[in-house]
């Protein structure tokens, strides 16, 4: 066995996982409420109608899963807020509500993550014998590399790999591709892992690596290279890497 294989790791709900999954209106909520910019809006039903049509327009108007970073989006919401008032977007002022804004989120976020289990002492089982790196995707910019530094488990990996950076989400190709590249090895080498069913097993399949789905709530019982616990992954690994 020889470190110079990789495995690529997913981060949220598979390294680190959340005290709850919020839906649109919380994540909503999380950046306007207590961001000092509640008196731009006529109240949180009105930032939220524009956080809902940016998001919406985001996804119906780019290509296919091409990422936008956080501050852009907010300040889309921002500029469309003050179109429909009529007023001239003043460029400093917009940088310190979007700043507001993100930052505000970005606190809330945080404190709803933690490692998952069996995680940490997964990982520096698996260090020692492999490479590991992330792959994620993410709107906030070093992100999931503060993430990992907090959660303590940022020294496993060689490097980190998010849609933001790149410009496209999984289960677009390009990002499969960057990972490859910054690996600098045959994806035959490789596995990826994580919960999504497409990004993290199917996709990476049909573009050829090696792929084990963390499916903990037992969605997928028809599926063998599936994983339930961090405890079971060193033992499955070593048959999965080595055929």
């Amino acid at each position: 066995m020889t470190r110079q294989k990789i495995i690529f790791f997913d981060c949220m709900e598979t390294l680190i996982d959340m005290y709850y999954i919020p839906g649109e209106r919380e994540y909503a909520l999380w950046a306007y409420e207590g961001s000092g910019t509640e008196k731009v809006w006529d109240g949180f039903d009105d930032f939220f109608e524009h956080f809902s049509s940016v998001w919406k327009m985001l996804k119906t108007s780019s290509p296919c899963n091409q990422e936008c970073d956080i501050r852009e989006r907010y300040g889309l919401i921002v500029r469309r807020k003050w179109n429909a008032a009529k007023v001239p977007p003043q460029e400093t002022d917009l940088a310190e509500i979007v700043e507001r804004l993100v930052g505000n989120y970005w606190r809330k976020y945080r404190k709803q993550c933690h490692l998952g289990a069996g995680v940490s002492n997964s990982l520096a089982q698996l260090a020692a014998k492999y490479r590991l790196a992330v792959v994620s995707n993410f709107i906030v910019k070093d992100g999931v590399e503060e993430l990992l530094s907090l959660t303590g488990i940022d020294r496993y990996f060689d490097f980190v790999v998010t849609s933001v950076m790149e410009g496209w989400r999984k289960p677009h190709p390009a990002i499969y591709q960057a990972a490859l590249a910054r690996a600098g090895i045959c994806r035959y080498d490789t596995v990826f892992i994580g919960d999504d069913y497409m990004n993290d097993f199917l996709t990476p399949r049909k573009l050829g690596f090696k792929a084990l789905l963390y499916d903990k709530n037992e969605a997928y019982p028809e599926i063998k290279e599936r994983f339930r616990h961090f405890e079971e992954l060193e033992k499955l690994l070593i048959y999965w890497l080595e055929i």
